[in-house]
């Protein structure tokens, strides 16, 4: 009998743990906004300025003809370091392409990773920086590092947001490039 008591009170225990947990969750979806979903299907619309210069950089600055490859990105992200590492590395493969590192760093730390990837004195390549959430709203991501593959007619190709190899990003830029 005890036995049969103890076990109704902890089966009432967790139901009662269970529905103030599925309410507490209910409160805390209503008051925190959904994160912002944004699946794009070509290349937005965007204003970032570029580092090297400080003029503002947009979309329809863009070459035509040519594919695009953003990359978002940190100064202190390990990662992004790898990254940079092959566009340097591998460079004579994207010279049909434009590559945008972008990130919300300041300028100087932005500037001293353009510097310790030697990517300086590469034409096709551009630093740009952005403020607070305005690559999450218009790329639906804050993932680093986010690389985004688009083609000769700014059509998205590739969203991929992790560190990846070499070959992966070749593999796609020659792709966007045959578009």
């Amino acid at each position: 009998m005890q036995k049969k008591l103890l076990s109704i009170s902890i089966i009432g225990t967790l139901l009662l743990l269970l529905v103030l947990v599925g309410h507490k969750a209910q409160k805390m979806k209503e008051i925190l906004p959904e994160a912002k979903k944004t699946a794009i299907a070509e290349l937005p619309d965007f204003s970032f300025v570029d580092v090297n210069s400080r003029e503002s950089l947009s979309n329809l600055d863009l070459e035509t003809g040519i594919s695009t490859i953003i990359v978002h990105f940190s100064p202190t992200c390990d990662f992004c370091d790898q990254e940079a590492q092959i566009f340097m590395n591998y460079s004579h493969e994207f010279q049909n392409s434009q590559i945008l590192f972008v990130s919300n760093h300041n300028e100087k730390s932005i500037r001293k990773f353009q510097e310790k990837h030697h990517l300086t004195n590469l034409p096709n390549i551009y630093f740009l920086q952005y403020q607070k959430d305005q690559f999450n709203d218009l790329f639906g991501t804050h993932k680093l590092p986010s690389i985004f593959v688009f083609d000769t007619q700014f059509k998205l190709l590739k969203k991929i947001e992790e560190a990846v190899s070499a070959k992966t990003v070749v593999k796609y830029t020659r792709a966007a490039n045959d578009r």
